[in-house]
């Protein structure tokens, strides 16, 4: 099984935050696009991924608001994301048979979705890609209607590409 891929529906799912509130991608997505980050706090790559995803977030998540997905629980989500960029977008954590993780094809974390108003997705990423966070903020650009932030300045330590 791989991950979902661009022009397929996102399975809907209904989560919990870390104060029990519950939130579905149905509801998000009848608002907007939106973004979803599937990660897991002992995950390297989920780590050096998180600071570049919290500045796309600071970019343009006040117009296509971003979830994070945990395969942990919703406290460990939280700390992870203050100790590696300080995510301020929603956390929710997949129950530990990951069963949210596994309707949408995932063999590796971190796996980011950007998905259209409606519910389809427009694109996916597997790991950590220097390209791939390009053209995603090339695409939170354009949803949002705003100039493309630059995620990697001259002298970014972080390699092209990593494995999840």
């Amino acid at each position: 099984m791989t991950a979902l891929a661009a022009g397929q529906s996102a399975p809907n799912f209904s989560l919990a935050d870390a104060r029990g509130q519950t939130h579905t991608l149905a509801e998000a997505s009848r608002i907007g696009p939106n973004l979803l980050v599937f990660f897991k706090i002992t995950c390297p790559t989920c780590r050096l991924a998180f600071p570049y995803l919290e500045k796309l977030n600071q970019a343009y998540g006040d117009c296509v608001p971003f979830i994070g997905v945990a395969q942990d629980s919703a406290a460990e989500a939280t700390t992870f994301s203050r100790e590696n960029g300080g995510a301020s977008f929603l956390l929710l954590a997949d129950p530990p048979d990951y069963a949210v993780s596994s309707r949408y094809g995932l063999t590796n974390v971190p796996t980011v979705f950007a998905i259209e108003k409606g519910g389809k997705i427009a694109f996916t990423s597997i790991g950590f890609s220097k390209k791939d966070l390009r053209e995603l903020a090339q695409i939170l650009a354009d949803w949002s209607d705003r100039l493309v932030v630059d995620l990697f300045p001259k002298g970014d330590p972080a390699p092209d590409m990593k494995p999840g």
